[in-house]
């Protein structure tokens, strides 16, 4: 997202540079613009992978508040989901972070694709926050915000590559 945003600044800049009064500038605004871009990619993916500039320093991003779970270990009840499956089970269980929290995020495989729950959101804890898929991804029980399901890492399953 930062990203986008960067460069819709820059194609902004480069569209306000580009009239003739402006133009002699626009040899000093394009490397400009290039070096804002670098660096803020650089600054996204070093957030991204947990980078604190020093000890004790806050970013921005919920992948800096989840580094630290990943290395957490996995709940007793999914362990014992995971121990229960068969050697080709197709269930997929993620860890998210939702509302702030670690959660998990269980695809069953006993349920049909498209059917409109086949999206089973779990607190830390095991307790059922809602269900939720479909064509239009809707909410079938519980309540919960599918846009606020923040994709840490599949814990079991398919990988995507």
């Amino acid at each position: 997202m930062f990203f986008i945003v960067l460069l819709a600044a820059f194609v902004a800049l480069i569209a306000y540079l580009a009239t003739a009064r402006w133009r002699p500038r626009l040899r000093i605004a394009i490397p400009a613009a290039v070096f804002l871009i670098l660096t803020g990619t650089v600054t996204a993916v070093l957030i991204d992978i947990g980078y604190k500039p020093f000890p004790g320093a806050v970013t921005a991003g919920v992948a800096t508040t989840t580094s630290s779970r990943r290395a957490a270990a996995l709940p007793a009840w999914i362990a014992a989901l995971i121990e229960q499956q068969p050697s080709r089970s197709r269930l997929v269980i993620e860890e998210v972070v939702y509302d702030g929290r670690r959660a998990f995020l269980v695809m069953p495989p006993d349920r049909g694709f498209d059917t409109g729950n086949e999206h089973v959101l779990h607190s830390e804890d095991g307790r059922i926050i809602c269900e939720f898929g479909g064509f239009v991804g809707q909410v079938t029980a519980g309540a919960c915000d599918i846009q606020g399901i923040k994709y840490v890492r599949t814990v079991f399953g398919r990988t995507t590559s």
